[in-house]
């Protein structure tokens, strides 16, 4: 049941208007996973996170989280600075991220409920 909600998410990805508002944008499940865990983190805590949050909130390790979160700010979607610290990164979803998950928020909820 569940490789099949994630495949109907990825054709919702793959096909659907987002991907065409922004220039062509495509996302991977595992992009919009970690981009949709981020924008509830910032939500939940009204300030940005660290990478290693949002690898905890959707349970994928640390190098995972930092190639995902690499492409992302590549193309746009969230914004990394140095933590006080300077061991971290502080991330948020920039304007064209938040974008793309508003664009992609119905076709999303729509395969879920199939």
């Amino acid at each position: 049941m569940a490789m099949r909600w994630r495949r109907a998410v990825e054709s919702a990805l793959r096909e659907g208007a987002p991907a065409r508002a922004l220039g062509g944008v495509r996302l991977t499940f595992t992009q919009w996973l970690v981009l949709d865990a981020l924008r509830e983190l910032i939500a939940d805590t009204d300030d940005a996170v660290n990478q290693r949050e949002v690898a905890e909130r959707v349970e994928l390790d640390h190098g995972t989280i930092s190639l995902v979160m690499a492409t992302l700010e590549k193309k746009g979607l969230v914004d990394r600075g140095s933590d006080l610290t300077g061991r971290g990164w502080r991330i948020f979803v920039t304007t064209r991220g938040a974008r793309l998950l508003r664009d992609t928020a119905a076709p999303i909820e729509a395969v879920s409920r199939l």
